[in-house]
């Protein structure tokens, strides 16, 4: 028997539809991405209820193209549009851009199994980056 538990999330105005959202593999959190085409693109995080998380709001004026989560730490790997790639962190809300890599939009970010590696992929077929985490 299934049990279904309905928690509605409270999405600041400046989210837009959203396109993309993952659970982390750990950690009861929630990742949703929005786009909008008027102001660009939104990264928000809630936790297991909806509750918003204010600190952890990432919003640029492209939209964002793949989250992903980390294994097993609560680091949320975001592509843009432009081709930028952001690693978020909860519950603190810092955040650091990796290095500027992509020049077109980011389609693919995987992390290995353990974590110690994030691979990042754009539009350009041949093009993908491995970057080293510190995390």
């Amino acid at each position: 028997m299934a049990v279904y538990f309905d928690h509605p999330i409270d999405a600041p105005e400046s989210s837009g539809a959203p396109i993309q959202l993952t659970w982390h593999p750990v950690s009861p959190v929630l990742a949703v991405a929005s786009s909008s085409p008027s102001s660009g693109g939104t990264v928000d995080v809630y936790m297991q209820q909806g509750d918003f998380v204010e600190k952890c709001h990432l919003e640029r004026s492209y939209q964002p193209t793949v989250v992903h989560w980390h294994p097993t730490k609560p680091v949320l790997a975001v592509g843009w549009g432009n081709g930028e790639v952001i690693l978020l962190t909860y519950p603190s809300g810092d955040h650091t851009a990796l290095p500027n890599t992509h020049s077109v939009s980011c389609t693919l970010l995987k992390w290995s199994g353990l974590g110690s590696r994030l691979v990042t992929g754009d539009q350009v077929k041949t093009r993908f980056e491995s970057h080293r985490s510190r995390l």
